[in-house]
């Protein structure tokens, strides 16, 4: 996942080769870029693994910059700002600060720009970012992580400020023994896996220690939120939510609106449309298959729904394959 300057000013950013100055923070085995432009520069840095990858950046700046960041497919990440505090606006969800020594949870869908606003200094972060495969191998040895999987898209940026957890002595060295490895292939690898499994349970641990409770609120959403995703196919009308969740539809709007900025019914959309295209992109699945699998409407009012919210018709992404389209949010 990389980090792009916004609209017309992507072609300010320029790769070009680190100067001998950064050499002592790079990553030997990691696959380095650096880009400059006019408010700065950064260092992205990233480690492959099998089924997660681990991304360091380092960013300089001179004045105020805003980001995208985007991924082809939804990301489930543990963002760490060692240095430096900033703001993330992800898509879909509220305003979260990212402070200095923190660290959470994060879920960017697929196909979205994900804004990041970083004021004037250096910054310091590292992202985990977890695939769906590693995080299942995960619920199938260890139970501690199932409501994390179950809950990986929508929820985890519910509520932001508290779900925040402090970066330890233990986390810090952690995060060093990946960055500073000294093992060759594949114990190298061996030691990656590891490390991010260890770091997530902590992160997990923490949470369920205490250090965040879920308001009756959240606890609404985020049991409904999971039952849409697992009904997309069915009736999901305001009456049928409301039965599903045992409070009135006054209720409920206003839980939505609290918890989320936005309507029951644009939730529904957001969450058919992300499964959507999350089927168009990583599935043979036909267009119409994948209608009656998100939405329980016809397949035209699928294609007219899925062209408005993206503003091209599903057929344009299934020709342009993993290519980053420009996506259109007509919902603003």
């Amino acid at each position: 996942m990389e980090f792009m300057l916004p609209g017309r000013r992507k072609g300010d950013m320029i790769l070009i080769a680190p100067p001998s100055a950064y050499y002592k923070i790079l990553i030997p085995f990691a696959i380095s870029r650096h880009y400059t432009f006019p408010g700065g520069s950064y260092l992205s840095q990233e480690i492959k693994g099998s089924d997660f990858a681990i991304w360091q950046y380092h960013f300089f700046l001179h004045k105020p910059s805003l980001f995208y960041s985007y991924s082809s497919r939804p990301l489930l990440t543990l963002t760490y700002m060692l240095e430096g505090s900033a703001t993330c606006l992800p898509h879909g969800s509220g305003k979260i600060e990212l402070e200095e020594n923190r660290y959470r949870l994060l879920y960017f869908p697929a196909e979205v720009k994900n804004e990041t606003v970083f004021n004037s200094g250096n910054y310091l972060c590292i992202h985990i970012n977890y695939t769906s495969v590693f995080l299942q191998k995960m619920v199938e040895k260890y139970l501690l992580q199932k409501p994390v999987v179950e809950k990986e898209s929508y929820l985890i940026n519910d509520d932001s400020q508290r779900l925040s957890s402090l970066v330890t002595r233990k986390v810090r060295m952690l995060l060093e023994e990946i960055i500073s490895c000294k093992e060759t292939e594949p114990n190298r690898q061996l030691l990656f896996e590891a490390r991010v499994r260890e770091l997530l349970f902590i992160y997990i641990k923490d949470q369920d220690s205490g250090n965040y409770c879920y308001t009756k609120q959240s606890r609404i959403m985020e049991a409904l939120t999971f039952y849409i995703t697992e009904h997309l196919d069915q009736d999901l009308s305001l009456s049928a939510l409301c039965r599903q969740a045992g409070v009135s539809k006054t209720a409920l709007q206003k839980i939505s609106r609290d918890r989320r900025q936005k309507s029951i019914h644009q939730i529904v959309i957001d969450i058919r449309m992300a499964k959507a295209m999350e089927l168009i992109a990583t599935t043979d699945l036909s267009i119409g298959e994948i209608a009656a699998i998100t939405t329980n409407k016809s397949f035209s009012y699928f294609s007219a729904s899925f062209t408005l919210y993206f503003g091209r018709p599903p057929s344009y992404y299934r020709k342009k394959g993993d290519r980053p389209p420009i996506i259109t949010d007509s919902r603003q």
